[in-house]
């Protein structure tokens, strides 16, 4: 990324690497993406980026990101990266649409289950997962984490405060409709934040 002139922040590197090791254990385990007819663009924003990252893991672990994959890469790295331009996020805009709508989400979390307030660190890294979940429906993709059930098992509050969060995506206007699957995927996100 960096040698493309790029700039990505630790926490959003660290959001491409997750998301990185949960495809590659799809891929092992034979669990593909549905849906997103939509082609890579070749000429698109990212494109080059997200053919050596995709190289970079068949090279180093003989895994073969198919197509959707990549499409889902290249669609994270869009939002990661833009997210860190020169450091400075724009989700630290207290306008920004997402940044905004995670403060409202977050707040009947809060006052449904008597939480303290999250802080603004918190609504601008779910502001990254919501713009990143906006842009996966619109294609009609549908992730399921594998490790779900497991953090369902491990951690069975933060996974309710996930499915809270979820149904509570469900019921604001957001211009389109999403699937549970995919927003319940999403939700789970939040585990390292909220713990």
């Amino acid at each position: 990324i960096l040698h493309s002139g790029y700039y990505i922040n630790d926490y959003n590197l660290i959001n491409l690497v997750s998301h990185l090791m949960i495809a590659m254990y799809r891929i092992e385990n034979d669990e593909s993406i549905e849906g997103g007819e939509t082609e890579l663009d070749k000429d698109g924003l990212f494109y080059d980026i997200t053919i050596k990252i995709a190289q970079s893991v068949s090279d180093n672990y003989n895994i073969q990101l198919n197509d959707n994959e990549k499409r889902l890469l290249n669609l994270l790295l869009q939002s990661v990266i833009n997210s860190s331009i020169d450091g400075n996020s724009q989700y630290n805009n207290r306008d920004n649409y997402y940044f905004l709508l995670s403060k409202k989400i977050m707040r009947k979390l809060s006052d449904a289950y008597y939480l303290n307030d999250f802080d603004n660190e918190f609504h601008q890294k779910f502001a990254v997962h919501l713009e990143c979940l906006q842009r996966r429906q619109k294609l009609d993709y549908v992730i399921g984490n594998p490790l779900t059930f497991q953090m369902q098992l491990e951690y069975p509050i933060i996974f309710e405060f996930a499915i809270f969060v979820a149904s509570t995506i469900l019921i604001i206007p957001f211009g389109f409709s999403f699937k549970i699957n995919s927003l319940v995927t999403s939700s789970s996100l939040l585990y390292g934040d909220i713990e």
